[in-house]
């Protein structure tokens, strides 16, 4: 079947119009996503984050995925990622390189990852070296006496590295990937885990990130201990204090890069939102 020069053009419109506006919606759809790449032991923090922006007018959604440091910070400065979350500053060459890029680097500490360590009240041991918290957790150490307590078994709480991230954080830090004991009670939320702390027989050791203790209802029913990173190191309580002046031996700071000149509004309103999110938490202040 032929058709009229006519028609043909009139298709060809048509044709032109859908595409143009499927382009559109596709655009306005990235443009409507915000890209965040980073390191593992902060993405808990700033997916909270996240879904605190995304209910803001206009409902920027946040996409955070993890990647290991260099390669979060490469797809940053190869403009893949709209920001980059690492657990240190940036070097002069990466700066170098970015600059080189046509990124105009805007960085600010956020925060930080702690995990806290918790045991049941009545546990007469008040710190441990970073050693022998790596000996319990491990199952290398299984009786208190080990570490200067009493005679009595120790019951590991954990949160699990499958169903947690803080459980991957902790066997990356701590542990240096090592296995959690065969016996380790595997659990998945922090709240469940200090409730069992409090309420156990035993003398039980457990921990979770310094985020989820601020807001723990059950946190006067534990106790703290307090870490040294050696034998001849102090015993360090962690807090805001102790993570900033670097005493607490396994606080990473937390810090987030984004390009200050970049036309994409919701990466920019992002930035800042976490920036200053960042800022009250540093601080100690309430919302």
């Amino acid at each position: 079947m032929r058709t009229s020069p006519r028609s043909r053009a009139l298709l060809s419109a048509v044709v032109m119009v859908v595409l143009a506006t499927q382009f559109s919606v596709a655009h306005s759809a990235e443009r409507m996503s915000v890209v965040v790449r980073g390191a593992i032991v902060g993405i808990g923090l700033i997916e909270k984050m996240g879904q605190s922006f995304s209910k803001k007018p206009p409902h920027y959604k946040v996409i955070v995925s993890p990647a290991k440091g260099e390669a979060a910070l490469q797809q940053f400065l190869s403009k893949e990622a709209d920001i980059s979350l690492l657990m240190r500053p940036l070097t002069p060459a990466e700066v170098n390189t970015a600059r080189k890029n046509g990124i105009e680097l805007k960085g600010t500490l956020i925060g930080y990852a702690a995990p806290i360590i918790v045991t049941h009240p009545r546990n007469p041991v008040k710190d441990l070296t970073m050693a022998q918290l790596r000996s319990i957790f491990t199952g290398a150490v299984t009786n208190w006496s080990q570490v200067n307590g009493p005679d009595e078994n120790i019951s590991v709480l954990c949160l699990s590295p499958k169903r947690t991230k803080p459980g991957k954080m902790f066997l990356k830090i701590v542990l240096h990937m090592k296995p959690f004991a065969g016996n380790a009670r595997m659990l998945k939320y922090g709240y469940k885990l200090v409730k069992e702390c409090a309420s156990s027989k035993g003398l039980s050791i457990g921990f979770l990130p310094y985020s989820l203790w601020e807001v723990s209802k059950d946190r006067e029913h534990v106790k703290v201990l307090a870490l040294r990173k050696d034998e001849s190191s102090p015993a360090v309580i962690p807090s805001q204090a102790t993570f900033k002046d670097g005493s607490y031996p396994v606080a990473l700071r937390l810090f987030l890069y984004w390009d200050g000149k970049t036309r994409h509004e919701g990466a920019k309103r992002f930035a800042e939102f976490c920036s200053a999110k960042g800022a009250i938490a540093l601080s100690g202040a309430k919302e």
